[in-house]
């Protein structure tokens, strides 16, 4: 080939980057009365007073990250520059995603406080000696210090650290600093789980960010397509698809604009003009990457018993009892090679795939003669679970398949 075959179609993309997750917007959308209720209560750093505690809470995808890291840089901007302000303020966004306990949202904390060549070790440190350091340091920096703990959820029960902080001061921990905590969750029920302690000082003020509705979503899709993409490539057609399937499943603008940049790429390699069809394929494709990756975490009884369900599930289109997925379960077992599970740990097997949303489950009563039995219905597609653990795992169906 004498020519690139990258000059050969002109993108549909001005530029993709504007529709990723870290993509930061000039001007945020749909979030009016949060950022006015988060800067209420952040305002009395503003002017060098103790700032509330705040804990914010909503799904993931519905701008809490984006909210904070935007009042945070104001924040840090306008008591930089404004003279009548006689006191510092630093403010520290502290990513807990992969902190399964306070001790290690301590160490995040640390590291997002120092520099890259001085982070703290993820192993070896007593707690009290890193809760020592923390405060070291951050009575070095004196002034206010604001720390937003994002997705502190990860932590579970073990809220240590989100009673040491709020405390710090009131305990004789610092002298120098007044300490402001923003807590962010996705779950609220994390929130509800907090021990009373905890509560009375986290959560001086709460705010809750909802999902997006459409309309809201349209709105911001509409903002990132002019920078995103070519303006004879889509239409409002396409993005109010976008917007509406995006609110019928969790109202994230995260997902909205992954599915359309999703839908761009399948653009990009037909025609060059993204139309509501292409909306439809890219939602079944992203699906199918979700269902991809669940099915790949589970171990190889529960692919088992995955696809004993979804292939009787087929079959039938209703539900099935469990001596009936079990004998289903025992045909594929037996047929991939492998010794079945017993009964009670194939009925726990079940369980834990409603739990993870691969299946329902029923209670059937059919009284005193047949008594009480449980009906299971499997939530997912079986032709995807069919293919997913045929490619990975080499797990296949016994004849007939059902498919």
């Amino acid at each position: 080939m004498s020519e690139s075959p990258f000059e050969e179609f002109e993108s549909v993309f001005r530029n993709r980057d504007v529709l990723k997750e870290d993509y930061e917007p000039d001007e945020i959308l749909e979030r009016d009365d949060e950022i006015q209720a988060y800067a209420s209560a952040l305002n009395p750093a503003r002017h060098g007073a103790h700032p509330d505690n705040v804990f914010i809470y909503g799904k993931t995808g519905v701008g809490k990250t984006a909210v904070t890291k935007y009042l945070l840089e104001v924040l840090e901007t306008e008591v930089d520059e404004d003279p009548s302000v006689d006191s510092e303020i630093t403010t520290l966004l502290v990513n807990c995603q992969y902190s399964s306990t306070s001790y290690q949202a301590l160490i995040a904390l640390l590291n997002t406080l120092r520099g890259p060549h001085e982070q703290v070790s993820a192993t070896g440190h007593a707690p009290q000696d890193l809760y020592n350091i923390l405060w070291r340091e951050l009575d070095d920096l004196g002034g206010t210090v604001l720390i937003a703990l994002d997705e502190i959820d990860s932590i579970g029960s073990d809220d240590g650290l989100l009673y040491q902080l709020p405390r710090a001061r009131a305990n004789g921990n610092l002298e120098n600093v007044r300490l402001g905590i923003i807590g962010i969750s996705n779950d609220y029920q994390f929130r509800q789980n907090l021990s009373p302690k905890v509560k009375d000082t986290l959560c001086e003020r709460e705010i809750n960010f909802s999902q997006y509705d459409a309309e809201q979503l349209y709105a911001i899709l509409e903002q990132r397509a002019t920078k995103a993409l070519r303006p004879d490539t889509y239409d409002a057609g396409a993005l109010r698809k976008t917007a509406a399937v995006a609110a019928r499943d969790r109202g994230s603008a995260r997902q909205a604009l992954e599915l359309l940049m999703v839908a761009g790429d399948l653009a990009e390699e037909r025609d060059g003009v993204l139309t509501e069809s292409l909306v439809d394929e890219a939602e079944d494709e992203l699906e199918r990457g979700r269902i991809e990756d669940r099915i790949r975490d589970q171990t190889v009884h529960a692919q088992y018993s995955l696809l004993a369900l979804v292939s009787l599930s087929q079959r039938t289109d209703s539900a099935s009892r469990t001596k009936d997925v079990y004998q289903q379960y025992e045909r594929i077992v037996t047929y991939n090679g492998s010794d079945p599970l017993s009964l009670d740990r194939f009925r726990d097997q079940l369980d834990e795939l409603v739990m993870l949303g691969f299946a329902s489950k029923t209670q059937a009563n059919e009284g005193r003669q047949g008594g009480r039995y449980n009906e299971y219905h499997a939530t997912v597609a079986t032709d995807p679970v069919v293919d997913i653990l045929a490619a990975d795992a080499d797990i296949g169906l016994p004849t007939p398949t059902y498919r």
